[in-house]
């Protein structure tokens, strides 16, 4: 019995530093996004498409680990079953939201480098003879 009851105690606080974790990727997704405006921003030109892509594939990201953190405190705080599926619902709804943002900054970010990789010129054709 007394087991059991550490045993739950243990989990309970796994969960608490799992949302605790959480919130620190919160932070830190904000404060890529943030920053990465403030750099994009720096010129007064406009922004391509492809950096704008890029920028709205973050903010994406941040509002679906936004949502996502709120999701996983909500569960860990609930003791009620049903609000802890609610809660595990909108965690996993902050997931695809996160997934999706990151689809639209890899698209954007594969584009950049292809352009990118156009502007190289090719390596010069080296001739060694007899081999």
């Amino acid at each position: 019995m007394e087991k059991d009851k550490e045993t739950k105690e243990l989990e309970q606080r796994l969960q608490e530093n799992i949302a605790f974790a959480v919130w620190f990727q919160v932070i830190g997704q904000v404060l890529e996004a943030i920053n990465l405006s403030k750099l994009y921003n720096l010129t007064n030109d406009s922004l391509s498409d492809v950096e704008k892509g890029i920028l709205t594939g973050v903010w994406v990201q941040t509002i679906g680990d936004i949502v996502g953190a709120i999701g996983t405190t909500a569960e860990v705080l609930s003791d009620d079953p049903q609000m802890e599926l609610k809660a595990q619902i909108v965690a996993t709804q902050g997931l695809w939201i996160q997934t999706f943002g990151t689809g639209i900054e890899a698209s954007s970010a594969t584009e950049a480098i292809k352009r990118e990789l156009q502007t190289i010129p090719p390596p010069p054709f080296i001739f060694i003879p007899g081999s």
